[in-house]
């Protein structure tokens, strides 16, 4: 199944509680996918992670990073999921809400970051990828 047929109808919208954090603050994060059609929609998944969470740094101009090197924070790095494939089924107009926190650690740089939310559909595991604007200040 192609990243088209997992997501074809599905919405997604990312809420942050604040638009500005320091270290320190607890920033919520909340995933919302819709079901925006007429009929069900089912989802399957390779485990049981349902979707993720991901802060970046915005690169600098013309500035050279290594892959990944400006990912600030991750929902699900270092966490387990249980390995066992799944399926979720949104009904007509139904909407679910994926929620996480991320406490702002010491030594996280003041900088203009980027969120991004995905549905952690079998096959294409960023799928429906959905962003915010969040400042980290010093």
């Amino acid at each position: 199944m192609g990243r088209e047929d997992q997501v074809a109808g599905l919405f997604g919208t990312l809420r942050i509680d604040r638009k500005r954090a320091r270290v320190g603050d607890t920033i919520v994060f909340e995933f919302l996918v819709r079901n925006s059609t007429g009929k069900p929609i089912t989802v399957r998944f390779a485990s049981g992670k349902r979707f993720d969470v991901e802060v970046s740094r915005r690169p600098e101009p013309n500035a050279r990073y290594a892959k990944g090197a400006l990912v600030l924070w991750q929902f699900s790095r270092g966490l387990f999921f249980t390995a066992a494939l799944g399926e979720e089924t949104w009904k007509p107009g139904e909407t679910r809400a994926f929620a996480a926190r991320w406490k702002v650690p010491a030594g996280t740089p003041a900088c203009e970051a980027e969120v991004k939310a995905t549905l952690a559909a079998m096959g294409a595991p960023e799928s429906l990828p959905t962003f915010a604007d969040l400042r980290l200040e010093g």
